[in-house]
């Protein structure tokens, strides 16, 4: 394709020979390839990572390269409830996570952290603090010119978050920095949520619940592959647990252009999806046991989704669950106390297609471990669907030899 004399004095007169940073890469490319113009261009594109995870002649690495980062640290340990803090349990379903993609031969897990750790190679980048604000000004002061011009347009987020310390800026833009330099293909940010206005004085539950996952704006040059993998997460996650009830975030997969994680000024190369795996004060996560249950599904979900993807969908291998089959030994009714055997039920019944209940929606029902009036009519249900007598919502000896020969299914 020939290039016009006129475009190419334009775009020297506006950003100068020397000052085009890696980001902006003028190639005139097919016009399917094009993300926010011609200035933002894949910098990740499926066609390679694909070609990756299948081992194909033409990759140098055959495998995909996935970097796992549990949100916030013993530094700043993000948000709290009842002394559970999120980066402790960021870093249990970071640990879960990289256990699924580290016993899969197509990919190589990386764990940003370990403990109060940030492993060896990152802790020394951490230390280049002057290579890596420089990194982010080159990126920020290119999108600024392009946008100027009109040719990027600045989004407004919608959603609020909380301000970054410096230090936290620094070790983001970091690991942005260290991705690019260590041809990572993905990344992916876990965290939980909180809600803004919870009383945290008083120690009591929002009235959120439910996961979001987050994206890079489509104007970025990671946007089309982060989005693809975030969609089928997204899927996989939906399966079980309900989709956030905060109105910003009631999409499920939410663009963001402010998001240091995600790439901020298109500050990263790979692909990027940032997670908030339900509220921190949900009673599933409260309870240690079960939330070491909880954990575990999270984290075979999101591995499953990530694998959906790359396998376009044909993973017949894979078990639906992590926490089917289940043996139920004890009889089941209504309780107040979180219980394993009552959370294998919600999910059971939730493959079963009889919970939540109908007229209910996930986040009026979500898989708490708790025996309430939702799992109770979700009892009833599945006893009036087989014919189990009396239907009273009580998980007696029948109802459980039932749920173990369905085990089958799970």
């Amino acid at each position: 394709m020939r290039i016009e004399p006129y475009i190419v004095l334009f775009f020297v007169i506006s950003f100068g020979v020397g000052s085009v940073v890696s980001f902006v890469q003028f190639r005139i490319l097919q016009s399917e390839e094009l993300l926010g113009g011609v200035f933002f261009t894949q910098s990740i594109t499926e066609n390679e990572v694909i070609a990756k995870y299948q081992g194909l002649p033409s990759t140098p690495r055959k495998k995909v390269r996935i970097l796992i980062v549990p949100g916030h640290d013993d530094s700043v340990w993000g948000t709290e409830f009842r002394g559970l803090r999120e980066a402790d349990i960021n870093l249990a379903l970071a640990k879960e996570l990289e256990n699924y993609f580290a016993h899969d031969p197509h990919f190589e897990a990386i764990l940003a952290r370990s403990d109060a750790e940030y492993i060896p190679e990152l802790a020394a980048s951490f230390a280049e603090e002057e290579k890596i604000l420089s990194f982010r000004e080159d990126h920020e002061e290119a999108m600024s010119r392009l946008v100027s011009e009109r040719l990027i347009h600045a989004q407004e987020n919608i959603m609020f978050h909380n301000n970054a310390t410096s230090e936290v800026v620094v070790k983001l833009y970091g690991i942005n920095k260290w991705a690019n330099e260590n041809d990572v293909d993905v990344v992916l940010h876990v965290h939980f949520n909180d809600h803004p206005d919870r009383n945290r004085r008083h120690e009591h539950p929002g009235r959120y619940n439910g996961f979001a996952i987050y994206i890079p704006e489509k104007q970025y040059s990671n946007a089309l592959v982060s989005r693809k993998i975030a969609e089928k997460i997204f899927a996989e996650l939906g399966t079980f647990f309900p989709v956030s009830n905060h109105l910003q975030e009631q999409a499920g997969v939410v663009e963001d252009q402010e998001l240091i994680a995600l790439g901020a000024f298109n500050t990263l190369d790979a692909a990027s999806i940032l997670i908030e795996y339900d509220y921190i004060y949900e009673a599933h996560l409260r309870d240690e046991p079960l939330r070491s249950l909880a954990l575990r599904e999270y984290a075979f979900q999101t591995y499953k989704g990530v694998k959906t993807y790359f396998e376009n969908g044909n993973i017949i291998s894979l078990d639906r669950t992590a926490t089917l089959p289940h043996v139920w030994k004890s009889n089941l009714k209504k309780s107040r106390t979180p219980r394993d055997d009552v959370f294998a039920l919600q999910l059971a019944l939730t493959l079963l297609g009889v919970f939540p209940p109908d007229g209910l929606e996930k986040n009026d029902c979500p898989p708490s471990g708790v025996f309430g009036t939702c799992t109770e009519k979700g009892v009833i249900a599945l006893q009036k669907k087989y014919g189990i007598t009396p239907s009273s919502g009580y998980v007696g000896e029948i109802t459980r030899g039932h749920l173990l020969e369905k085990n089958s299914l799970f």
